[in-house]
């Protein structure tokens, strides 16, 4: 029996540094071109391939769908209808598709070839691997290929914010984030203390990382998710929490604060130049992409500018190559009246559904998955697939919807 566990244990050990090395490197080849293609986007249309036959197959055969993926689906092709749907933006355009087409494809193939401990195993290990995959950079191991931040109007001379495996500090940063919510909920339930004390290790390393980014919105989004699942936890747990978690980050965080000049300027929104508006002038550029949409007329306003379209246009307007940095005014600019209706409806029948399991172990998970995903919309609005992934599976994990599930 020892002989045999001890076996099992191997294969599991085994098994998980197998899956860790594969996504570092799928993720870190991501920025590389194939005929001039990332891999980011290559192994996404590979992925979408091996999971859309099963899915096609399962609607035709039952006709039964859930009405938020029904949304998710038309939003996606309509993302290929807009005054960039031209040969000249094509790349953009089914890259944006592909992109979007992964939350509601996965959600459906999930559910189908998934069961539930599998899809604890996959979050579980892709939140800790997330976490720790950011090491190799920190101690120079490992030199990344997308550079972050240059921090030098933040008066930070050859530093740039940590990336990562990511393409930006901003990805880098909300993707952190959203680990950080999972990994607050395996810590919320875990039974033995040795996988407690892992879990607050790996928190506290997340934190870290965030703040290396330099990318704010990431602490924001990490902050509110963890903070209603702390509140929906009782009696000591919550003073446990305090005390092993949250008074380290405050005592960490100022001390950062007051010894990082360049940390110090970002909080507080400034420059070695000057004072920055507020949010770094989103509203400048949010109110930019809204006027670029409604003056193009009315095709525009009701099929939406498209992507490179509204780019174009942005730069013109404030001179600058720039996306919205808001989700709800990118779609409306890029999507138009259609695309932004889709999108609406989809985030109300995304929230019934997840209020419908109100009483499922899963619920508070979802719900601050759920208000990350609106606070990453707010603030910023890039397509993450941690935070697809992560959402998706506790999606499912509601319907599915056990209590004989060991979260150590």
């Amino acid at each position: 029996m020892m002989t045999n566990k001890v076996i099992i244990n191997e294969f599991y050990i085994i098994k998980v540094i197998f899956l860790y090395l594969s996504l570092f490197l799928l993720f870190y080849s991501e920025p590389l071109l194939i005929f001039g293609i990332k891999i980011a986007v290559i192994w996404k249309v590979l992925l979408l391939c091996i999971m859309l036959p099963v899915v096609i197959n399962y609607l035709i055969e039952h006709k039964k769908v859930e009405l938020f993926i029904i949304l998710a689906l038309l939003l996606s092709l309509k993302m290929s209808i807009n005054l960039s749907s031209s040969l000249e933006y094509f790349n953009t355009t089914a890259s944006i598709v592909v992109k979007n087409m992964m939350f509601p494809v996965m959600f459906l193939y999930l559910s189908l070839k998934m069961n539930k401990y599998q899809l604890i195993f996959l979050v579980k290990h892709f939140a800790i691997f997330t976490i720790i995959s950011f090491i190799p950079f920190m101690l120079h191991l490992v030199q990344p290929f997308s550079q972050g931040y240059n921090l030098s109007t933040f008066g930070g001379k050859n530093i740039f914010g940590l990336t990562g495996v990511f393409m930006g500090a901003h990805p880098a940063s909300e993707s952190i984030a959203f680990m950080l919510i999972v990994l607050y909920y395996f810590y919320q339930n875990a039974k033995k203390i040795f996988f407690k004390y892992l879990y607050i290790g790996l928190l506290l390393l997340g934190v870290y990382e965030i703040i290396l980014t330099y990318a704010r919105s990431g602490l924001v989004i990490a902050a509110i998710g963890i903070f209603y699942l702390w509140l929906k936890e009782k009696g000591k747990k919550k003073f446990y929490t305090l005390f092993l978690l949250v008074i380290p980050i405050i005592i960490g965080s100022v001390y950062i604060y007051q010894t990082n000049k360049v940390f110090k300027m970002r909080i507080e929104d400034k420059t070695i130049y000057k004072q920055q508006e507020l949010g770094s002038g989103r509203f400048e550029i949010a109110s930019n992409a809204l006027s670029n949409w409604s003056s193009d007329g009315i095709t525009a306003i009701i099929i939406g500018l498209g992507y490179d379209y509204g780019v174009e246009k942005m730069k013109k307007s404030i001179h600058n190559e720039i996306f919205a940095h808001n989700n709800f005014v990118q779609v409306l600019q890029q999507e138009g009246i259609i695309g932004f209706v889709l999108f609406i409806l989809f985030l109300y029948y995304l929230y019934k559904y997840i209020q419908f399991y109100k009483t499922s172990k899963y619920y508070n998970v979802s719900m601050a998955l759920f208000l990350g995903l609106i606070i990453e919309m707010l603030l910023q609005g890039n397509f993450l697939f941690h935070m697809y992934l992560a959402l998706v599976i506790f999606l499912i994990l509601l319907k599915k919807n056990t209590s004989l599930l060991n979260t150590n």
